[in-house]
């Protein structure tokens, strides 16, 4: 797993945790640590798969990602035959989507109750033929849907397109409800089983 970080302020660890399909923890990598005031950094973590034990354990995996202890990602990956028909390429939050080109600006996980919104962009690559659609799902820190949730069309086959979801905080009742936040991204209804999580903070 590769993540790039922008902005550092201060130097914290990177852990990267993987999860068997039955929910119990199979291995832990560490990714090092941020080094303070650079402009961008990288963190990865790996787990050995072909040649061991888990290569024969099929079904969805998760690696769950925490900088400074705190949970910023969820990324289910499948291992067996299974062959997908996208790629999740990239994906980040941000306050503001460019007007002209909705790529996000200034991504980052935390925010405050006069924020006026958190914007989930997702990048898809290597889209084969067929009809899509991405379904976002805010979660607050109790663990219930907000009911927020926006979904976008697409289609292939494609080289790469974005979707994009957003929850509005300030003057809305996410802003009365502080916390540790997630956003679930569904593909095509398969709401059994998110394409990806994402971890966000909305503070007083």
């Amino acid at each position: 797993m590769w993540m790039n970080f922008t902005n550092v302020q201060i130097s914290e660890s990177i852990d990267f945790y993987w999860y068997l399909p039955n929910g119990t923890e199979h291995f832990q990598s560490v990714g090092g640590s941020l080094p303070t005031g650079y402009p961008w950094d990288v963190g990865y973590g790996h787990m050995p798969l072909g040649g061991t034990p888990a290569a024969d354990v099929t079904g969805v995996w998760h690696v769950l990602a925490y900088v400074g202890g705190a949970k910023i990602l969820n990324q289910p990956f499948y291992v067996g035959s299974y062959t997908s028909p996208l790629t999740i390429s990239f994906s980040t939050l941000a306050p503001v989507l460019k007007s002209t080109t909705y790529y996000p600006i200034n991504s980052t996980i935390y925010y405050s109750t006069s924020s006026v919104s958190v914007n989930s962009y997702v990048l898809f690559t290597n889209i084969g033929s067929g009809s899509y659609n991405a379904t976002f799902d805010f979660i607050t820190p109790q663990g219930t849907s907000y009911g927020n949730a926006s979904s976008g069309a697409f289609s292939g086959p494609s080289a790469s397109t974005y979707v994009y979801g957003y929850l509005d905080i300030h003057g809305y009742p996410a802003a009365s409800d502080p916390g540790a936040w997630e956003v679930l991204i569904y593909v095509n209804n398969n709401f059994a089983s998110p394409a990806l999580i994402q971890s966000f903070f909305i503070s007083s």
